[in-house]
C-alpha cells in the first residue's frame, strides 16, 4: 500500500496525515482485515464500489466517493458483519475511524483527495 494524505479539497483541511492507498486486488480484498483498530488520523483509501465489514474486529465509517472525489454519500458506525449498498457512480471508498467522519464535517457534496504521504 503506498502512503496518502487525505484532504478536503473545499477548505485545504487535511482529514487523515496517515492514509493508505488500496492499489493491487490483494490490498482492497485484505482491507482493513488484519487490523485491531484505526486511529483517528489514519484512512484506507480502495477504488471500489462497495465495501463489506466481515471478519472485521472494529467499527468505521466509510465514505464513498465519485471519480473526480465528490462525497456521495457517508455511512457512520458502520459494525462488523455489514455489507454497505453498491453505488454506481462511486468510483473510491474512504474508511476512516468510527466517528471520524462527524468530527470532520464530512458530508455530501464535498471533495476530498490524497496525494502521496
Amino acid at each position: 500500500m503506498r502512503s496518502v494524505v487525505v484532504v478536503r479539497v473545499d477548505d485545504g483541511q487535511m482529514l487523515a496525515p496517515r492514509g493508505a492507498l488500496c492499489e493491487t486486488a490483494r490490498e482492497r480484498t485484505r482491507g482493513l482485515l488484519p487490523r485491531n483498530s484505526l486511529d483517528p488520523d489514519e484512512a484506507l483509501v480502495i477504488p471500489t464500489q462497495s465495501v463489506h465489514t466481515f471478519r472485521m474486529r472494529f467499527a468505521i465509517d466509510v465514505v464513498y466517493l465519485d471519480g473526480r472525489g465528490r462525497v456521495l454519500g457517508v455511512h457512520h458506525r458502520v459494525p462488523r458483519g455489514r455489507i454497505l449498498p453498491w453505488r454506481l457512480r462511486a468510483r473510491a471508498v474512504v474508511e476512516l475511524a468510527e466517528g471520524q467522519a462527524a468530527a470532520l464535517a464530512i458530508v455530501p457534496g464535498q471533495v476530498l483527495a490524497w496525494r502521496p504521504g
